[in-house]
């Protein structure tokens, strides 16, 4: 049988040697000019191709102008039966096209391949779609093993930005899995931007390697830079949702706000994007808003169990639990924790977040065995977690009779904390843990003033952007002592 050399994408195959398209199994009409657009851009996907490269492969030697280039696209982007590759294809202004769709596997064509140089070629390329598979699970195996395969690809060839995009981007999630343990992997994020920047290098009109480099910035404290990149990335006007997702988790405020309505279009129900948009509303204190977010968001769970997606049943519980709803809060934190097994990268700390919220549930009813064992667990998963670590201590003053002593107790605990950073991991949450501590020994203005001091002196960006809802600071039960606070945050989020 023959084997090696096809390249496949959506429910379409295109096999280079017989010069064919096929859906499924039945051919689509193409000339060959548009054939051989079509190979050249499939046959290097994620990279741009110039005008020029396009016209050596349509035309030959022959003189054209740009003109017949853009016919000659835009016809086919119009095949008839094939009429969806138009949202395969992006046009980069003024310099080229790039081939967008993630293509599945390399399949089988109608004769053998010939020169080594072609089995070289299509090795390298189904070791990329099988790092790009692995990063697209978001869990920390599939990130391990992306890593190792962009790492190999870069050694092979260094020469190409997107094995530089893929092993920034794998290197970057490993930050992201670690960052809120006692020994994060700073060196990976280090090397992340090396890369990114190697990729912007190379291709400086990819707005993937620009928008990675604007998520790496982003988690290194270089926020101007990462805005830069970001403004950059958005003038090219991608078709690619992964440039939009990147944007968005990289961004704040309004800009993330568009960016998550970018992604929509590109991906309808994909979860993640609804989780973006509502992040945004809570932080304006839009609870209603943030919650018909979540809505579609958690059916696209329901709807589509493999589209990994964490948080948004966390995000629900605690908005119903600012509402003074525990019951409903309660079930929709167990929802969260029934996806924990999958694995994905952020599942280890949005559930250590989730048995906190529960500890808070628990201990408003009264119910102290089962506040301590939700703190137990959210300790077993982030040992350092300041807001549980708080929790524990006010169980400890409520256990004992919630006596004045005991209040005092944890109002001297806030403030003989180590002097106020809003640098490094959990830095926001150091502070929340402080405040939450300040409300619990019966002084809310105190910890209204220390947040709203926090939000003057932290950067740009989504610190704190839980505050509305947040189990601990109970802002919903007294607004106006909150209302700088709140004030300040809903400035950082327009």
């Amino acid at each position: 049988m023959p084997t090696g050399g096809g390249f496949a994408f959506r429910a379409f195959r295109v096999d280079p040697l017989a010069k064919r398209l096929l859906r499924g199994d039945i051919p689509i009409p193409l000339k060959r000019l548009q054939f051989n657009l079509l190979l050249a851009l499939v046959s290097r996907p994620g990279e741009l191709v110039t005008k020029d490269e396009l016209m050596k492969a349509g035309w030959g030697d022959q003189i054209v102008g740009e003109n017949s280039l853009t016919q000659a696209m835009s016809r086919l982007r119009r095949t008839p039966g094939a009429t969806d590759l138009d949202a395969c294809i992006e046009t980069v202004t003024r310099v080229g096209y790039r081939f967008i769709e993630p293509l599945s596997n390399t399949v089988a064509t109608s004769r053998e391949p010939g020169p080594d140089e072609l089995e070289a070629k299509l090795a390298a390329h189904g070791a990329f779609l099988d790092g790009s598979a692995a990063l697209l699970t978001l869990t920390e195996a599939g990130i391990d093993e992306a890593r190792g395969v962009f790492t190999d690809l870069v050694r092979r060839d260094g020469q190409k930005a997107i094995y530089h995009v893929g092993l920034a981007n794998a290197l970057a999630f490993k930050f992201e899995a670690t960052r809120t343990r006692l020994a994060p992997d700073v060196e990976a994020l280090k090397d992340a931007l090396t890369h990114s920047q190697i990729a912007c290098r190379l291709d400086p009109q990819n707005p993937t390697a620009l928008s990675t480099l604007a998520f790496v910035l982003e988690r290194v404290g270089d926020r101007p830079g990462a805005l830069r990149a970001l403004l950059q990335a958005v003038s090219l006007k991608s078709a690619n949702w992964r440039h939009w997702l990147l944007f968005a988790l990289a961004s704040w405020g309004q800009s993330r706000l568009d960016a998550a309505d970018s992604l929509l279009e590109q991906m309808p129900g994909y979860p993640i994007g609804y989780w973006i948009r509502a992040s945004v509303w809570v932080a304006r204190n839009g609870p209603v808003r943030a919650l018909s977010e979540l809505v579609p968001g958690c059916a696209g769970l329901t709807d589509a169990p493999d589209r990994y997606g964490v948080g948004l049943n966390w995000l629900m519980g605690l908005i119903d639990l600012s509402r003074g709803d525990i019951d409903a809060a309660l079930a929709a934190f167990k929802r969260e924790l029934d996806r924990e097994s999958r694995g994905h990268l952020y599942a280890r700390e949005c559930c250590a977040n989730v048995y906190y919220a529960m500890a808070v549930c628990y201990m408003r009813r009264g119910d102290f065995d089962a506040t301590l064992a939700a703190i137990d667990q959210a300790l077993a998963r982030v040992p350092h977690h300041p807001q549980a670590r708080a929790a524990l201590a006010i169980l400890e003053v409520l256990r004992e009779g919630n006596t004045p002593a005991g209040r005092e107790r944890l109002r001297a605990m806030a403030q003989a904390d180590a002097p106020m950073t809003l640098e490094g991991p959990l830095a926001m949450e150091r502070v929340l843990a402080r405040a939450g501590l300040l409300v619990a020994a019966g002084d809310a203005a105190a910890a209204a003033r220390l947040v709203a001091a926090a939000l003057a002196a932290a950067p740009p960006g989504n610190a704190g952007w839980t505050i509305p809802i947040d189990p601990s600071l109970d802002v919903q039960s007294a607004p106006d002592v909150w209302a700088v606070a709140l004030g300040r945050l809903l400035d950082r989020a327009q």
